[in-house]
């Protein structure tokens, strides 16, 4: 039977990627974006409901399906606050798994980050990490984390120094074996396909590395 996806993030490099992918999915016979403000794309399956992401109630009723798929991030060169970051990468996704339970939403799945811990020193990866544990807690029948390290693709934003570390990156992966192996970079396109993939992972708790997604 086809499925209602629910996407959260649809403008960023995965987001972006991921919806494409459920376009053209005959898995899915709908596809519903949140964003902040409509979106040139047309497409019979596609619905854009606009939203305040400080007031997700608002717009509670038309968070029905099957999977909701959250993509959301934020970066400190366009966000300098480390207030309005936690609340992108912590307080959204943790009220939408929130949703997710209330809703009966089978599926939850949420981009995080390779190394993500809530006793990280590090502000990225500690927030991340306290997400997880978080929407881990909440009672869904498959939630799906995606940990990916660096990821590879073009952005709407020019980031000169992450294409310099992309190519580093991408000279150094090849020798990167054992421990270290999910730190690999991976493109946009990988991730967006595996969260497709994933949504027949068995129920539970699945955390996606980088061969998980490859």
């Amino acid at each position: 039977m086809a499925k209602t996806a629910l996407l959260f993030g649809s403008t960023g490099l995965i987001g972006s990627l991921l919806l494409e992918e459920l376009l053209k999915d005959p898995g899915y016979d709908s596809v519903k974006i949140f964003v902040r403000q409509h979106l040139s794309l047309k497409h019979p399956k596609l619905r854009q409901i606009i939203i305040d992401f400080h007031d997700l109630n608002v717009v509670k009723a038309e968070l029905s399906g099957d999977v909701l798929f959250s993509c959301l991030g934020t970066t400190i060169k366009t966000t300098p606050s480390k207030e309005v970051r936690r609340f992108v990468d912590y307080e959204i996704p943790v009220q939408l798994a929130a949703i997710c339970e209330e809703q009966k939403i089978e599926t939850f799945m949420v981009v995080s980050s390779v190394g993500a811990s809530a006793a990280s020193s590090n502000f990225y990866l500690r927030t991340k990490g306290e997400m997880e544990a978080a929407v881990s807690r909440i009672h869904i029948p498959r939630i799906v984390l995606m940990q990916p390290s660096f990821i590879l693709g073009s952005r709407a934003e020019s980031r000169g120094g992450e294409r310099i570390f992309g190519l580093l990156f991408r000279g150094i992966a090849p020798l990167m074996f054992g421990s270290i192996r999910k730190y690999r970079p991976i493109s946009g396109l990988q991730i967006a396909r595996a969260m497709v993939s994933a949504v027949n992972n068995k129920p539970g708790i699945s955390i996606l590395h980088y061969d998980e997604m490859k």
